[in-house]
């Protein structure tokens, strides 16, 4: 299986799309849309866990985890001031790191959450 993000900006704008494809036979396996009403959301990073059992989304919206064999929405972190840039899974599996920025304007603060994917 592999996943890739498509922004979505002249469909709908204020969504970001995951597609999983079986990586055989190039047919979609499954897929999700994030949105928030009245908010552009882009997506930045996507990664899977170690084991490819769980796939890794995150951007201006919220950082999802998914189940990569069903597509279906394991859990969500989401702050509507974290605009998030990149992630990285512990080796072990354990771990998300997701970095990017917190505030507005002059009072903007570059972050690093560390999440549990458990």
């Amino acid at each position: 299986m592999s996943a890739r993000w498509a922004p979505t900006p002249y469909t709908t704008p204020s969504d970001y799309l995951t597609i999983a494809y079986d990586t055989a036979t190039g047919t979609r396996i499954w897929h999700s849309r994030e949105g928030i009403p009245g908010q552009a959301l882009w997506p930045m990073s996507v990664e899977s866990s170690p084991d490819g059992q769980q796939l890794y989304v995150t951007g201006t919206g919220p950082t999802v985890a998914y189940d990569s064999n069903t597509g279906g929405r394991l859990w969500e972190f989401s702050d509507p001031d974290f605009f998030a840039n990149s992630l990285s899974v512990d080796p072990g599996g354990a771990g998300l790191y997701v970095t990017g920025a917190q505030g507005i304007g002059p009072k903007m603060d570059l972050l690093t959450a560390g999440l549990s994917t458990g």
